[in-house]
C-alpha cells in the first residue's frame, strides 16, 4: 500500500474554485467531496446546534474519528457558524458573497425561512452555482418529506427486489446507500456543467435535484420489463434472468462464499465436467435445468457439497480457468489486504488521519492523465478551520472574531 502525498501533484482544474457545503448526511457531501478532489476550494458549514449524524452526531468524542465523515470530507475546511444568530447568517451571506458554488441539502422550506434560498442568494452572488439536493426534489406533493438512504432504497422498491423470493419478511436495509452516493456523482457533474455555462455566459444557475430520481435510474430495466413486456419483476435472490444457474455458494471456512453464474450450454457442459459430475449433463440443456425448479434445487445442493470442500480463491480459480463466470465473495480485509486488482493500481493508499492516525482509504477512481484528482488535506477537526475563514476569507480581524464568539455566531 502506497503512502499518499497530502499535495497536488500539478494545477487542478477546479483550483480557482470556491464551493460553500451547507450539508449534512452523504449526497450533498459526497458532491463538494468530488469537487474537492480536482481542486475546488470547500468550505463546509458546521454548527454544534445540529452536529451531522455522520460525524458522531451529539458525541464530542466521535466527531474527529467516525469513519462515515472521515471518508468523505477529506479537502474540506470545518467552519462553525450558527444559523440561529443574526451574526452567523450574516457570516454565511458573506461567504456566499466570496463563492461560486453553493451546496444544500436542508429540508425543504429552511433556506427561504433563512434568507438563504436561490431567489435570495442571487441578489448576494448574481452569477452562483446553486445546487439542492433533497430526497425527492423541490417540487411535487412529496418534496417536503424528510429522506434518509434507506427509506429511499424501500420507496424505490430496491429493498423488496434485494431479497430472497420465498422470504417471508422484507430484507433489512442495505449497509450502502446506492441513492446517496449516486446523487453526489451526479451533483457534481450537474456542478461542472453549470459552471461551464457560467463560463460561456456569465449566467449561474439552479440546479434541483432528486435523489429518488438519481436512484430510479438504476431500475430502468425493471421499469422497462413491466411497461413493455407487462410482467412484475420479483426477488431473485442471487439468480438473474439471464442466467440458467446462478447463485452465491458457501466454501470452506466460516462466512466464506463465491458466486457463480452459468449462462451458456458450452459453460453447463464445462461446468458439469470441472464438478465431476458429467452426468449432470447427459441430455439435460441448462434451459431445462432453468425450468424445472425440482432439477434445479438438486443440483444446486451437489454444488454446494462440492463449494464447501474448497476455498473460495480455489472454486474461482477453477472454474475461471474453465472460463465458467466465478468470482470469491471478498470482504473488507480480502479487499484492502489481498486483492490484486485494486494492489496492481495502487487503488488503496494510507493516509494519516488527525486522531485516527495512518487509515487505509481508497484513492479518486478516475485517473485522468493530465489532472489526476488528489488528497490535498486530511478531514477536518470540528470547526478547525473557523478563524481562518472569518479573518483570512471574510477579513474580520481579532476583535471582530472575539465578539462573533461571545455572540455564540461562531458555535
Amino acid at each position: 500500500m502506497e503512502t499518499t502525498r497530502l499535495l497536488p501533484p500539478r494545477r487542478l482544474p477546479l483550483q480557482d474554485s470556491r464551493v460553500l457545503s451547507l450539508t449534512l448526511g452523504a449526497a450533498g457531501p459526497m458532491t463538494a467531496n468530488a469537487l474537492g478532489y480536482f481542486g475546488a476550494e470547500v468550505v463546509h458549514v458546521e454548527s454544534r446546534m445540529r452536529p451531522d449524524g455522520h460525524r458522531g452526531g451529539n458525541d464530542p468524542n466521535a466527531w474527529d474519528k467516525t469513519p462515515f465523515f472521515v471518508k468523505i470530507h477529506r479537502n474540506f475546511q470545518s467552519a462553525t457558524i450558527n444559523f440561529n444568530t443574526k451574526s452567523g447568517l450574516d457570516l454565511v451571506k458573506q461567504l456566499v458573497q466570496v463563492s461560486d458554488v453553493v451546496i444544500e441539502n436542508f429540508s425543504l422550506g429552511v433556506l427561504p425561512r433563512l434568507g438563504l434560498d436561490y431567489p435570495n442568494i442571487r441578489k448576494i452572488r448574481p452569477d452562483i452555482v446553486m445546487a439542492g439536493l433533497r430526497g425527492y426534489g423541490s417540487t411535487g406533493p412529496w418534496a417536503s418529506y424528510a429522506s434518509w438512504g434507506p427509506n429511499l432504497g424501500a420507496m424505490l422498491g430496491m429493498s423488496y427486489l434485494w431479497n430472497y423470493p420465498d422470504a417471508e419478511t422484507p430484507t433489512a436495509e442495505a449497509r450502502s446507500q446506492h441513492p446517496d452516493f449516486l446523487s453526489g456523482v451526479c451533483g457534481a457533474f450537474a456542478v461542472m456543467a453549470a459552471l461551464i455555462h457560467r463560463r460561456k455566459t456569465g449566467e449561474g444557475q439552479w440546479i434541483d435535484l432528486s435523489q429518488a430520481e438519481v436512484g430510479s435510474m438504476t431500475l430502468a430495466p425493471i421499469f422497462l420489463d413491466t411497461l413493455v413486456n407487462h410482467r412484475e419483476s420479483r426477488p431473485r435472490g442471487n439468480r438473474h434472468w439471464g442466467s440458467g444457474l446462478q447463485g452465491v455458494y458457501p466454501c470452506a471456512g466460516e462466512d466464506q462464499w463465491c458466486a457463480i453464474s452459468i449462462e451458456t450450454e458450452a459453460q453447463w457442459n464445462a461446468f458439469c465436467e470441472a464438478l465431476g459430475r458429467p452426468d449432470w449433463a447427459r441430455g439435460v440443456t441448462l434451459t431445462m435445468v432453468a425450468s424445472s425448479p425440482a432439477r434445479q434445487a438438486e443440483i444446486e445442493r451437489g454444488v454446494r457439497r462440492w463449494t464447501q470442500s474448497l476455498t473460495k480463491y480455489d472454486v474461482m480459480a477453477r472454474l475461471q480457468s474453465c472460463k465458467i463466470p466465478a468470482a470469491a465473495v471478498q470482504d473488507v480485509e480480502d479487499e484492502v489486504k489481498r486483492d490484486p486488482q485494486y494492489r496492481s493500481r495502487n487503488f488503496f493508499v494510507e493516509m494519516e488521519e488527525l486522531e485516527m492516525g495512518k487509515v487505509a482509504a481508497e484513492r479518486l477512481p478516475i485517473l485522468l492523465s493530465k489532472t489526476p484528482g488528489s488528497f490535498r488535506t486530511s478531514t477536518p477537526f470540528f470547526g478547525e478551520h473557523t478563524r481562518v475563514v472569518c479573518q483570512a476569507l471574510l477579513g474580520k480581524d481579532d476583535g471582530q472574531f472575539t465578539e462573533l464568539q461571545a455572540e455564540k455566531a461562531l458555535y
